[in-house]
C-alpha cells in the first residue's frame, strides 16, 4: 500500500470510530474537529558506538562519517479529538511537515583540512493518536497526552557545502515515535458554538534509530559514504489550533 493511501486509510478508520458514538445523542460525548499548526525542531544525536568492519574483518574507528543533525520542523493539518465525560479523550492529527537538520563534519587530507555543511530531511505526514487526560475547568482546562506518533517520509534530500567528489544520498523509511507532552486547551466564551484553542507542547521518541554508526549510514568498499538514514531521532514541537466541538 502506497503511503498516501496508508495515511487515508488511518484517518478513515479514526474518523469513523470516533463518529458513531455522536450518533448516541449523549452529552458525555464529545467529537472535535479543527485545524492546527506545529513549529519545532528534530535531532539525530551522535551514534555512542562508531565501529565499522573493513572487507577483510578488521575494525575501525568512523569517527569522520557523522556530525550529528539538529534542524527544523514546521507544518500543520487536521486535528479529530474524541472526548468522554469531559475528562478522557484521544486526539488524532494529520500533520504534513518539512523535517530537515544539518550538521558540519571537519574532513582531514593530510596536512590540510574543510569544513563540510551537511544538511539532509525531507517531508513527511505525521499521523499521531494521543491518548488525554484533560482536567475541566470553565475556561482554560490542563491537559496531559501521550501514544505513538506514526510518520511516513516523503523522498529525502542530502546536499553539502562544499559539494563533495562523491555521491551520497539520504534514506528514510517509515517509523513510529513515542509522542507525549501537555498543554492547555482554551474554551473561548461563545453562546452559540463550543469553540476551543489547544495549546501544546510535545516531545517525541523514535526507539528505532540505532546508536551504531553501521546502522545509520551505508558505505562502499573503500569505506567512502555513500547513504544517510534521515529518520529522526528525537522531536521538540509547540502546537496550536482552533476546533470546534460537537
Amino acid at each position: 500500500m502506497s503511503r498516501p493511501r496508508t495515511v487515508a486509510l488511518l484517518v478513515a478508520l479514526a474518523a469513523s470510530s470516533v463518529a458513531l458514538p455522536a450518533f448516541a445523542k449523549s452529552d458525555a460525548f464529545k467529537l472535535g474537529v479543527g485545524l492546527g499548526g506545529v513549529i519545532g525542531g528534530n535531532f539525530l544525536d551522535k551514534p555512542s558506538d562508531k565501529t565499522l568492519v573493513m572487507p577483510n574483518g578488521q575494525s575501525v574507528q568512523g569517527s569522520d562519517f557523522y556530525p550529528g543533525f539538529a534542524g527544523m520542523t514546521a507544518g500543520g493539518g487536521l486535528m479529530i479529538d474524541a472526548r468522554f465525560i469531559s475528562l478522557l479523550g484521544v486526539e488524532l492529527d494529520v500533520f504534513r511537515t518539512s523535517d530537515k537538520g544539518s550538521g558540519d563534519l571537519t574532513l582531514h587530507s593530510g596536512p590540510s583540512s574543510v569544513k563540510v555543511h551537511m544538511t539532509l530531511g525531507q517531508s513527511a505526514w505525521h499521523v499521531p493518536v494521543l491518548v488525554k487526560l484533560a482536567i475541566p475547568a470553565p475556561i482554560v482546562s490542563p491537559v496531559v497526552f501521550v501514544g505513538p506518533e506514526f510518520v511516513f517520509p516523503g523522498s529525502p534530500t542530502f546536499k553539502a557545502d562544499p559539494a563533495l567528489a562523491q555521491e551520497i544520498k539520504a534514506s528514510a523509511d517509515q517509523y513510529t515515535m513515542i509522542a507525549f507532552g501537555a498543554g492547555v486547551e482554551i474554551k473561548l466564551p461563545l453562546p452559540a458554538i463550543d469553540l476551543r484553542i489547544p495549546v501544546q507542547l510535545r516531545g517525541g521518541y523514535n526507539p528505532g534509530v540505532s546508536s551504531k554508526l553501521a546502522d545509520r549510514i551505508t558505505t562502499d568498499s573503500s569505506f567512502q559514504l555513500k547513504t544517510i538514514k534521515s529518520e529522526w531521532k528525537f522531536q521538540a514541537v509547540a502546537t496550536l489550533g482552533a476546533e470546534l466541538y460537537f
